[in-house]
C-alpha cells in the first residue's frame, strides 16, 4: 500500500525515471541482505530432479491435475484482473478525472487494505468452511464487483468512489482467491513443491502479462472497459473452480526422483 504513495512522491517531486532508479537501488540493497543474511535451509538436495526428464514427467503430472490446474488458474484470472487495474487506473485516474500522481496512488489503501481484510476473515472461516469453499467466495465477490461496475459505467457514473467501491470488493475477493488456491495448488505435491511453485508462478505472471499488453495494445482506458474485463476474468476464475479445482483427480501420476 506505501509503494504507489512513494512513487507519487518520487515522480511529483523528482520525474517519473527516478523511480526506476529507487527501484534499482532498493532491489541492490535486499539482493545483498538476501546473500549475506539469507541462509541455504535445503540441508538435503537432491541433483536428480534438476534432470531435463524428471522436470518433464513432473510438470507433466502438475499439468494432468485438475486440482493443481484449477486452483492455479483461479489464481491466474484474478492475477490478471488485478493487473488490469493497474493498467488502465493512471489513465483512468489522472488523465480522466484529472487526480494527481499522490493522488492515485493514496488509492491503493482501498485495494491493498481489502487484501488485508480479506487474511484476517480468512483465517476465521477456512477451517470451518474449507479451502474450496473460500475460493468460491472469492470468485463471487469478485463477479459481483466487476457487474456492479460496468452497472455504474452504463449508468454514466463516472467517480472515483464508483470505481473504488466495486474494486475494493475485487480486491477482497481477490484476497480469498489468492490466500487459498495457493494453498489447495500446492498441497496434493508436498514432495515437488519447488517445481509446483515455478509453474504456478510462471502461469500467473504470464497470463497477468498477457491481460496488461492486450489492454496496453488496444488501448481501453474507459471505466467500462475495465468493469468488462473484471467481469469476464471473475467469470473464467469460478469456471476453473467448479470445472477443475473442485473435481477429483483421476489420474495424479506419481513424482519421480530418479
Amino acid at each position: 500500500a506505501a509503494s504507489p504513495v512513494l512513487g507519487g512522491y518520487i515522480q511529483e517531486q523528482f520525474g517519473w525515471r527516478e523511480n526506476f532508479l529507487f527501484l534499482f537501488l532498493f532491489g541492490l540493497l535486499i539482493w545483498g541482505l538476501m546473500c549475506a543474511v539469507v541462509p541455504e535451509t535445503n540441508q538435503h538436495l537432491n541433483p536428480e530432479a534438476t534432470k531435463l526428464r524428471v522436470m518433464m514427467k513432473n510438470y507433466w503430472i502438475l499439468l494432468n491435475s485438475n486440482v493443481f490446474l484449477g486452483y492455479t488458474l483461479c489464481a491466474c484470472f484474478t492475477f490478471a484482473g488485478i493487473v488490469a487495474y493497474i493498467t488502465i487506473a493512471p489513465f483512468l485516474f489522472q488523465n480522466t478525472l484529472g487526480l494527481s500522481p499522490l493522488e492515485f496512488g493514496q488509492l491503493t489503501f482501498f485495494t491493498a487494505g481489502a487484501i488485508c481484510f480479506s487474511g484476517v476473515v480468512n483465517s476465521f472461516l477456512v477451517m470451518r468452511k474449507g479451502i474450496a469453499y473460500m475460493v468460491g467466495v472469492g470468485a463471487l465477490c469478485m463477479i459481483v464487483s466487476g457487474f456492479s461496475m460496468l452497472l455504474l459505467a452504463f449508468l454514466g457514473k463516472l467517480h472515483v468512489l464508483n470505481i473504488m467501491i466495486p474494486m475494493t470488493l475485487f480486491s477482497l475477493g481477490a484476497g480469498f482467491t489468492f490466500i487459498n488456491a495457493f494453498a489447495g495448488a500446492f498441497h496434493p505435491f508436498p514432495k515437488m513443491a519447488g517445481m509446483a511453485g515455478a509453474l504456478y508462478a510462471s502461469m500467473q505472471d504470464l497470463t497477468a502479462a498477457c491481460s496488461s499488453g492486450l489492454i496496453a495494445a488496444a488501448k481501453v482506458y474507459s471505466m467500462q472497459s475495465l468493469a468488462i474485463i473484471l467481469l469476464l476474468l471473475s467469470v473464467a476464475s469460478l469456471a476453473a473452480w467448479y470445472f477443475l479445482a473442485i473435481q477429483p483427480d483421476e489420474s495424479r501420476g506419481e513424482y519421480e526422483n530418479n
